[in-house]
């Protein structure tokens, strides 16, 4: 046939009759890398008062697929986040030889400021008996509340049962 080793013979036929005949030269492909993911525009575990804009890239050598989801829906690259609460963005891909990428970028949206709750006297008020001093922060995250009496650290919950005038800051 006149084909070096490792060369093939494509023959092309119809009813019988050879059409045409073609060396074809088989050429093996290998792809171990699998896509790369990039995410910009928001890190993950970032906690923002501001709307974000994530961009997400996928390269790879080969062709691939990959699906992007925002707190379980399908998301656009680029799309602008605007919802206060904490999300998931995940980004997988997989090319054509089946090696797969996958990446997880965790963000909260939180653009109000910690309601505070004080308990136990009221501004300017007048007690002759001990009061008790309550506070609570919520919020839509993590908060760190502190509180002093008069400059002094005190604790939710404390009582102030001595005589005088007093200044009750929380934060």
């Amino acid at each position: 046939t006149g084909l070096l080793p490792g060369a093939r013979l494509l023959v092309v036929r119809l009813d019988g009759i050879i059409l045409s005949r073609t060396r074809v030269e088989a050429v093996t492909v290998t792809d171990v890398e699998p896509p790369v993911i990039d995410v910009a525009g928001v890190v993950d575990l970032q906690v923002s008062r501001l709307d974000v804009t994530p961009t997400i890239t996928v390269t790879d050598a080969s062709a691939f697929t990959a699906t992007v989801t925002l707190d379980g829906q399908p998301f656009g690259s680029g799309t602008l986040v605007t919802a206060e609460a904490a999300h998931v963005l995940l980004v997988s891909a997989t090319d054509v030889f089946g090696n797969n990428s996958f990446r997880q970028v965790r963000f909260t949206l939180d653009k109000s400021a910690p309601v505070l709750t004080l308990a136990g006297v009221a501004d300017g008020a007048y007690s002759r008996t001990p009061v008790t001093l309550t506070f609570t922060a919520t919020d839509a995250t993590a908060t760190t509340t502190s509180s002093t009496l008069n400059g002094m650290p005190i604790g939710s919950g404390d009582t102030v049962s001595t005589e005088g005038s007093y200044v009750w800051v929380t934060t």
